[in-house]
């Protein structure tokens, strides 16, 4: 199941309403956003984040970064980091 696909059956299961807009060629959520002609706080990015030795998905608005020292501690985790694509390539598709 594609990372697209899992986020989609949680926001269904859990009756969370959204949108899915198809956009240009781009590479950051800033870049998508300004391709939709939509504020970054309207879009939402997923990031995986190796958690100690899982992968998870984080979803949160486009325009804000990640707290690492936040996550760690609201996940009860002893390490966390964004996961390289090699890494985390099998675990997302």
């Amino acid at each position: 199941m594609t990372c697209v696909r899992r986020l989609q059956e949680y926001l269904d299961h859990h009756h969370v309403h959204y949108e899915v807009l198809g956009h240009e060629a781009a590479y950051t959520a800033p870049e998508i956003a300004h391709t939709l002609h939509v504020p970054g706080k309207m879009l939402a990015k997923v990031v995986i984040i190796k958690a100690d030795q899982r992968c998870v998905m984080a979803v949160l608005p486009s325009n804000w970064q990640i707290d690492f020292a936040r996550l760690k501690a609201s996940a009860e985790v002893s390490s966390c980091a964004t996961g390289h694509r090699r890494g985390v390539q099998g675990a997302v598709s």
